[in-house]
């Protein structure tokens, strides 16, 4: 290469027993070169980014293809993946990330999930995994955090008026230092658990670390209960301003249980009646029927409340 060499990886690609080497010039391009002891050496010239800062590649079997991730000056990385006679470029969704100072890439072996190391100069090292089923997702919190670096304090995403409002999918392209935000509920079992996240609704988790977005999801806020069914972790309601929402089938689909009140609190009764806390009324309704009643009326806001044996736990403010 002409101009200095800014940024390099290395990775090996079994099929063909190649050796790889990319680099990353200071004119901005992304030249290859492979070789192997009985073929020799070949270079290519992958592409031209005007400004980019950094690269990491790896090999994926599942697919057959060689990636390259790249990172530029303005936060964003970007993928170029390809085999023999296909070439492909696209920027993943997630981002931009203030202060890049390196990335690294790799495949798990055992999903096939490709994982991006970012670290930024605030101190953090995050984590980003997708795959062409699942797309695009960050780790909340970052992994690591080196140095003292004081907590940033945003708006809370509003709540909706009905569940025809804002829901997952709308609220998943918040500009913000990540797309989910932070977490605000968990719930679940440990088979399956649950993520109320700040900008994009309610996550699912698909197990050994990696989480997928609900996107037809209610929307919920900070302080806004979500519950499993202790006997049926695919069974899960939300309360937020304009009601209670649930699902039966591990939140692929919602529906409301009830409108037009704040739902404060709710919980599942050992045979699987729900008790809902709205204002002032404790509800309850019946799994065999389906059927809501009011049980109890105090003369608090009703904040929280909990099953115990045969006792039901309330908790007030004025």
């Amino acid at each position: 290469m002409s101009n200095p060499v800014q940024s390099a990886t290395g990775y090996f690609t079994p099929s063909d027993g190649f050796r790889h080497a990319v680099g990353l010039d200071g004119g901005c391009a992304v030249r290859e070169t492979f070789y192997s002891p009985s073929v020799g050496q070949e270079n290519d010239l992958l592409a031209v980014y005007s400004t980019a800062i950094g690269i990491s590649g790896f090999f994926t079997d599942d697919d057959g293809r060689q990636h390259l991730i790249v990172a530029d000056a303005n936060g964003y990385l970007s993928e170029i993946h390809w085999k023999p006679g296909d070439i492909r470029w696209y920027e993943l969704p997630i981002g931009p990330f203030s202060g890049v100072v390196s990335i690294s890439a790799f495949c798990a072996p055992d999903s096939n999930y490709r994982i991006v190391i970012v670290a930024t100069d605030d101190g953090n090292i995050t984590e980003i995994f997708y795959n062409p089923s699942i797309g695009s997702h960050i780790s909340q919190p970052p992994l690591t955090q080196y140095g003292f670096v004081p907590p940033a304090f945003e708006e809370i995403a509003p709540q909706p008026a009905t569940i025809g409002a804002p829901t997952a999918a709308s609220l998943s392209a918040y500009a913000g230092p990540s797309t989910a935000g932070r977490t605000l509920a968990l719930t679940g079992d440990v088979v399956k658990q649950y993520a109320l996240s700040e900008h994009a609704g309610i996550w699912r988790s698909l197990g050994g670390g990696a989480w997928q977005q609900l996107p037809d999801s209610a929307i919920g806020g900070w302080g806004d209960p979500l519950v499993a069914d202790p006997a049926n972790s695919s069974h899960v309601v939300l309360g937020n301003q304009a009601g209670a929402w649930e699902t039966v089938d591990g939140g692929d689909n919602w529906q409301p249980v009830v409108t037009g009140q704040a739902v404060a609190a709710v919980c599942f009764e050992t045979d699987g009646s729900l008790i809902m806390a709205a204002g002032a009324n404790v509800s309850r309704r019946d799994r065999t029927t389906g059927e809501v009643s009011t049980v109890l009326t105090t003369g608090d806001q009703n904040t929280a409340v909990a099953i115990g044996g045969s006792y039901t736990y309330l908790e007030g403010a004025q």
